[in-house]
């Protein structure tokens, strides 16, 4: 669906297909169609996934690559343009009394992919590992 600038005199009546046309922008500022408007401050792309790699959650994000334990490559479905943000987080159920830290590293940022990795540590040791992951990318 294209972006179609409209607009309306005061007091006209909104028909349907008038509505129909409101619809259709939103939908194409919401799916960023080339375009459509665009707006500083809201997400771009976003994958929520499980710790198998499973999209739970996506927003113009293609597929997730394994590139082994605890790594991962995020497929943008469309390359950014310059210099954009990313922002990560996990859901790992660990509870508070198992005593295990998990930190997530961005270590590749592409045009159209990040890298990240996954790995736990307790007082005894430490080792990459699989966790559910959300990532959101941001750009102005």
């Amino acid at each position: 669906m294209a972006f179609v600038n409209l607009s309306f005199s005061s007091g006209a009546i909104l028909t349907s297909s008038k509505m129909n046309a409101l619809q259709e922008n939103f939908t194409a500022v919401a799916s960023q169609t080339t375009g459509a408007p665009t707006f500083s401050g809201i997400p771009r792309a976003w994958v929520s996934f499980a710790a198998d790699r499973t999209i739970e959650d996506s927003f113009l994000t293609s597929s997730i690559d394994d590139l082994g334990t605890g790594k991962h490559r995020i497929n943008w479905t469309n390359a950014f343009s310059g210099n954009y943000m990313v922002t990560w987080g996990f859901s790992g159920a660990l509870g508070q009394t198992s005593n295990v830290a998990v930190n997530i590293t961005l270590y590749t940022v592409a045009a159209g992919n990040v890298e990240l990795k996954s790995r736990n540590a307790n007082t005894q040791a430490s080792a990459d590992g699989t966790y559910p992951i959300s990532v959101c990318a941001w750009q102005e």
